[in-house]
């Protein structure tokens, strides 16, 4: 399954290029992010990575309605606008639901260190040196890390359909959704991972590349802006085919909720 899922979203991939207002989008992102790079306030950086993350909700409303074959939405661009509303809103629930295991890790794992800490001698609760200056306790503030993310991922996963049942079913779904990928949370995590290396490898290679070419950092701002119409123009299609073919996919009903 997962093979066909990385097919399916690397199909997607010329179908959303082949969209003139995908490509306006990207272009005019390019251009506001043009602008900002010359722009040596502090501001700058922070205020296009949020700009990034409306852009994404922008993009990903109508590439799913794409990818899922969904009718035009109900009232021309009122109903576009909406259909994004709907989007940011289960987007920043699924956000939600995620900060609060992640808070909960957090106070799990700064116990477990802490405790590891404590029993070494010299440990003083008001040098953080002291935290983490042996083995076990790095061992084990690792291992605690580890397993977080793993434990976010997979929770992640298991609502990561939000998006697509909202934009199919037209109003917000999020919890509703946790059915519909039993038996497939690590697939899609695994999905997903695949499919963000690449992306990450030419982020990062990107970014090494203005360093090389301008230590002084003159073109960080263009190389963020390169970096961010790489994600949304490539990672956000993508997420978005892998998104679709899982709900193609999903999990059926439970017996008795047919």
């Amino acid at each position: 399954m997962i093979v066909e899922a990385l097919a399916a979203a690397v199909r997607f991939l010329p179908r959303a290029w082949s969209r003139p207002w995908f490509l306006a989008l990207l272009a005019g992102f390019a251009v506001l992010g043009g602008l900002s790079a010359f722009v040596r306030a502090t501001w700058a950086p922070s205020a296009l990575s949020v700009a990034m993350v409306l852009y994404m909700p922008l993009l990903q409303a109508p590439l799913l309605a794409v990818a899922m074959r969904t009718p035009p939405a109900d009232g021309g661009f009122l109903g576009d606008v909406k259909r994004y509303i709907r989007v940011v809103a289960v987007n920043l629930l699924t956000d939600i639901f995620l900060f609060v295991p992640a808070m909960l890790l957090f106070v799990i794992g700064l116990a477990v260190v802490y405790a590891l800490a404590w029993s070494r001698p010299g440990f003083d609760p008001k040098d953080i040196s002291t935290w983490t200056a042996s083995g076990p306790v790095l061992l084990g503030a690792e291992g605690v890390a580890v397993l977080g993310v793993l434990a976010l991922a997979w929770l992640f996963a298991r609502v990561s359909l939000g998006p697509a049942v909202t934009v199919r079913e037209a109003r917000v779904q999020m919890i509703s959704t946790w059915p519909l990928t039993r038996g497939r949370g690590w697939r899609i995590v695994a999905g997903r991972l695949l499919l963000a290396a690449p992306v990450i490898a030419v982020l990062l290679g990107a970014n090494a590349l203005a360093s090389r070419i301008a230590p002084d950092g003159r073109f960080a701002g263009l190389a963020l802006t390169t970096a961010i119409v790489v994600v949304l123009g490539v990672w956000v299609p993508l997420q978005v085919g892998l998104t679709a073919y899982f709900y193609d996919h999903r999990a059926p009903p439970p017996d008795g909720a047919r």
